[in-house]
C-alpha cells in the first residue's frame, strides 16, 4: 500500500484530514488522552530538533505532555509521523 502525500490526503480528504485521523484513533477506543496526545502533536514538532537522520534528512522531536512522552517525525515542515512512545525516556527512533 502506497503512503499518501500530504497534497494528495488533503485533495482527497479537503482540510478535515486530521481531524479525520483523531476520530479514527478514537472510534478504536483511544478515549481522551489519545485525542489530547494526537491534538499536541504539532506542538511536539515544532520543539527544537533532538536528531537528524543521515539518510534523509529528516528531523526527530520529543516532548511530554502531561505526562504522555510523544514523539514526532518531520521531513521539512511535514509531519511524517507523530505518536505517543508508551514510557518516558523511550528509546531513540531508528535511523536517529
Amino acid at each position: 500500500m502506497k503512503q499518501m502525500s500530504p497534497e494528495d490526503r488533503t485533495k482527497v480528504l479537503g482540510e478535515k484530514a486530521g481531524e479525520l485521523a483523531v476520530d479514527a484513533v478514537l472510534t478504536k477506543g483511544a478515549g481522551a488522552l489519545g485525542k489530547e496526545a494526537l491534538n499536541a502533536i504539532p506542538d511536539v514538532g515544532n520543539t527544537p530538533t533532538i536528531s537528524t537522520r543521515l539518510r534523509d534528512g529528516a528531523t526527530w522531536h520529543r516532548a511530554t505532555i502531561n505526562g504522555i512522552e510523544i514523539d514526532v517525525i518531520k521531513d521539512g515542515d511535514d509531519v511524517t509521523s507523530g505518536y505517543p512512545t508508551g514510557t518516558i525516556n523511550s528509546s531513540r527512533p531508528s535511523g536517529f
